[in-house]
């Protein structure tokens, strides 16, 4: 590893000496005002110590709030002759957006259900679902779809639910995880959580925390998003709709179209938009949306056969089982297959052609060649020293070690170039039952990568949820601020040392610190001003809500204290893919669950645009040969995170490899799965963005691919009685 991340080293040498020491004289200078911020230099440490009563624990209760939603009783249906006001309210809003091309069929086909469910108190709610490659402008038209759907409130500031699996689709689509819906984040397939405990309604007073916390009121809420869908395990989607049902009960006619049958409906009879890349990421450690249609259309044709084919786990419930009418399964499946779906296919994050090429092959399932991946470009020395904002661009992984050697080299640079220090203190690490000597695991032949780093006003990502219902998620995006040292004098001593040194030294603790000062929703510079007061909007939300859990003293940031996670939120499996053998783990205690967001995962990597995009591919044709095959939607994740152009990515390979190493990539095989279900989708008349779900024709690829299974064991049986 060390021989194929060399380049960094060089690249880091030539940065310091060109950057770097041309300001040797601003060093100390430089740092005086690191420990506690530039916006409050004025702020001694006997205040920040004061101002920390008690740093957000992981998943704490919230307080009371007093007020409380009083329904308006008294509110009266639209008259079916103000109609035209309606409309015009609508059109209103679509040209204000300037929208155009395939979103403008997916709005007009939206505004029309509109306005029949303003007429007719009996039209059902609807759910939609856009597909489409990543960059084509999904999250924004949900956006607009929101504004067009607060005509349905009478209320005076009606907006949409969103939800998320991840922290950052989270903040993309001005929304909250899944769950802080209070479902739990260990719920199986079969909708038991780790206890064993079936999902229940939650108690009255439980309910009216809730509705304080999130403000989601009966009649506020006009439309409920599910941004990265297909991340999103499917039971905690039904979940979530049964939870839905009963924070926004309609048993009076608060709306224009309710009637008292609308508490008995889906999703409480409110519009439902689920968003999301079906050929990208699927849910961590759960079937992915297709394959749970996959197994429910074979076990309906194929029972016996289904249930024979299914390997037994002790860790989870039986899948057939959790097909049964009585589980969230069996009813997600339901909404899916009956839902009306739009796929985009106009490209608005990168309008490259070249770059467009491989979208079109990937999304027609054909076969990848190495002519595919030589537009993109190799990275090299030059690429630095002509441009040194590459020194900063992100660094897409394919393993958690490999982004561990990134996170240490990209900090050096990054601490070196903007005269700060870095501050790390070590992780233990402990045996496994099964598993090798921790002594002997790959990261103790490198001591710096034994380290948790943190650097002052740099960018991180939560590795686990800190705190569901503070939106304090895993994935979310938040500014290290500051350490906090256990006591004064402790503290005193830390920025002593910190004034004195030189930029890009690395200070080590003997102890993890009591606590860090993190940032949340915070400004970037490339930000827009519209983006800059959608922020400043979700940080006067979140103080307001949440009063007393933020340091004062901040100026107009929201700077919240974070302690160390406790019990088993210490463990994080630390997973490594080897040449020589099976898979390696250890337990890494992480004390803050926390990662500097130099280098990422293409797990975390989804639902984000990056300037500028390094993809890793040192360690991928290893990873080829034991068992850990790169997967199409791992590459289609990767490319589709560029903007603007194919000249923001480039391809990080081995020593003196070229693009004719490539070859491993070209064998990607897409999964029948994926691949069964989108074919299944079929236009609906003339329309080519309008589609439906064709169970039968789906029902023809499961047949088929039944076939060929058969065909395929009986001419292994037949080849092994020859042999005989």
């Amino acid at each position: 590893m060390r021989n194929q991340v060399a380049v960094y080293d060089k690249y880091f040498t030539y940065h310091t000496s060109t950057s770097v020491q041309k300001n040797n004289n601003e060093k100390r200078a430089a740092l005086q005002s690191f420990a506690i911020g530039k916006s409050i230099q004025a702020t001694d440490i006997d205040s920040i110590f004061k101002a920390i009563k008690k740093p957000i624990p992981q998943n704490s209760p919230d307080n009371e709030e007093n007020e409380y939603y009083q329904r308006n009783e008294g509110s009266s249906p639209i008259d079916p002759s103000q109609i035209q006001e309606a409309v015009q309210f609508l059109d209103n809003i679509i040209q204000k957006e300037d929208v155009h091309g395939d979103k403008m069929e997916v709005i007009n086909w939206f505004k029309l259900h509109l306005l029949r469910r303003l007429t007719d108190g009996n039209q059902p709610n609807a759910c939609i679902f856009i597909i489409g490659k990543g960059g084509t402008g999904k999250t924004y038209l949900s956006k607009i779809l929101s504004k067009l759907s607060t005509i349905l409130s009478p209320k005076k500031s009606p907006k949409s639910a969103g939800f998320t699996q991840t922290g950052v689709a989270a903040v993309t689509a001005e929304g909250s995880t899944i769950y802080r819906l209070r479902i739990p984040c260990t719920t199986k397939a079969n909708g038991v959580d780790k206890n064993g405990k079936p999902f229940q309604d939650l108690k009255d007073e439980d309910l009216l925390k809730l509705r304080q916390l999130t403000g989601f009121y009966p009649g506020t809420i006009t439309l409920v998003i599910f941004d990265e869908m297909p991340t999103l395990p499917l039971h905690d989607f039904f979940l979530a709709e049964k939870r839905i049902r009963q924070v926004f009960p309609l048993v009076a006619p608060d709306y224009p179209w309710a009637t008292l049958a609308n508490s008995n409906r889906l999703f409480g009879n409110i519009d439902v938009c689920c968003i999301g890349d079906i050929l990208q990421h699927t849910p961590v450690g759960s079937h992915s949306l297709a394959k749970w249609i996959e197994l429910y259309y074979q076990n309906e044709l194929y029972p016996n056969e289904t249930r024979a084919n299914q390997k037994s786990t002790n860790n989870g419930p039986d899948p057939i089982l959790c097909l049964s009418p009585t589980f969230p399964i069996y009813e997600a499946i339901q909404i899916i297959t009956n839902a009306t779906y739009f796929e985009l296919k106009e490209q608005h994050r990168c309008n490259d052609d070249e770059h467009l090429k491989i979208f079109d092959k990937i999304y027609s399932f054909q076969k990848l060649s190495i002519d595919d991946f030589r537009p993109y470009k190799l990275l090299s020395e030059n690429d630095f020293h002509h441009d040194p904002s590459w020194l900063n661009a992100t660094v897409l992984t394919g393993t958690n070690y490999e982004r561990k050697w990134f996170e240490f080299c990209q900090a050096r640079i990054y601490a070196s170039a903007n005269r700060t220090v870095i501050i790390r203190w070590k992780n233990k690490y402990v045996q496994r039952k099964n598993n090798p000597d921790p002594a002997k695991h790959p990261i103790h032949n490198n001591e710096n990568l034994q380290y948790q780093l943190f650097i002052p006003n740099c960018n991180a990502l939560f590795l686990r949820n800190v705190n569901v219902e503070k939106g304090l998620v895993n994935g979310s995006d938040v500014k290290l601020i500051t350490i906090i040292l256990d006591s004064k004098d402790l503290q005193k001593q830390f920025e002593k040392e910190v004034r004195a040194a030189p930029p890009g030294k690395i200070i080590t603790l003997q102890q993890p610190p009591y606590c860090i000062l993190i940032e949340l929703f915070f400004d970037e510079p490339q930000d827009t001003s519209k983006e800059k007061k959608m922020k400043q909007k979700k940080r006067e939300d979140w103080k307001s809500r949440h009063a007393g859990d933020f340091i004062e003293g901040f100026h107009n940031k929201l700077v919240v204290p974070i302690k160390p996670m406790s019990g088993e939120g210490k463990k994080w499996p630390v997973i490594l893919k080897t040449e020589e053998g099976p898979l390696l783990q250890c337990e890494e205690h992480l004390v803050f669950p926390y990662y500097l967001s130099f280098a990422i995962t293409s797990t975390k990597a989804q639902s984000r645009t990056i300037p500028r995009v390094i993809i890793s591919l040192l360690q991928r044709e290893i990873q080829q040969t034991i068992n850990s095959k790169i997967e199409i939607n791992d590459l289609n994740v990767n490319l589709g995170r560029a903007k603007d152009s194919i000249d923001n990515i480039r391809l990080l390979l081995p020593p003196n490899h070229t693009h004719d190493n490539l070859n491993y990539l070209t064998n990607l095989e897409y999964k029948a799965d994926i691949q069964n279900f989108i074919n299944s989708l079929t236009p609906i008349g003339d329309s080519t963005v309008q589609k439906r779900f064709d169970e039968k024709k789906y029902k023809e690829f499961i047949r088929h691919m039944h076939d060929e299974q058969n065909n395929c064991k009986q001419k292994k049986y037949r080849r092994k009685w020859a042999k005989k």
